[in-house]
């Protein structure tokens, strides 16, 4: 596995794991919202 592949793979994983964190983090505003 060449170096560009891996920083591009790492970079889709953290992009992935942000707009899922803003999601979850969301709905736990809309839950505690009356």
């Amino acid at each position: 596995m060449n170096r560009k592949k891996l920083t591009r793979l790492i970079s889709v994983v953290l992009l992935i794991v942000i707009i899922d964190g803003i999601r979850v983090n969301k709905n736990k505003i809309k839950t505690m919202l009356p």
